[in-house]
């Protein structure tokens, strides 16, 4: 959902934009609320940004909040129910330019992974 929403918003709501670079990175940090190894992907966009209110409200959206899409408030809500409170999504505000989605989720040993798979 997020790079369809960096196509849908960042290309689709502007039609004098002819193109958007999309960057999807991934790694590895501690969590400064847990302590845990966590995994962080970001999906930055060039294109016109998000509202910091539009972004604050898929930041606080739960599953029972239906005013805007689905995609992104879905996974926020899955990642939380698996992760706790301090996983989801956030969105960095202090791009130059565009939006950049950070996904949090808790990096799993190899025991764990081994575990959820039985």
């Amino acid at each position: 959902p997020f790079v369809e929403n960096s196509i849908l918003h960042g290309i689709g709501e502007h039609p004098e934009i002819k193109t958007c670079a999309i960057d999807i990175r991934a790694r590895q940090e501690k969590n400064p609320e847990t302590g845990s190894d966590d995994i962080v992907f970001e999906v930055q966009d060039d294109g016109p940004g998000i509202d910091p209110a539009v972004a604050l409200a898929i930041e606080q959206s739960s599953r029972h909040d239906r005013t805007r899409g689905y995609g992104i408030a879905n996974t926020h809500f899955r990642i939380r129910l698996c992760y706790g409170e301090d996983y989801g999504i956030r969105y960095n505000l202090n791009v130059e330019k565009g939006t950049c989605a950070q996904i949090r989720i808790r990096a799993l040993s190899m025991e764990e992974l081994e575990q959820l798979l039985e």
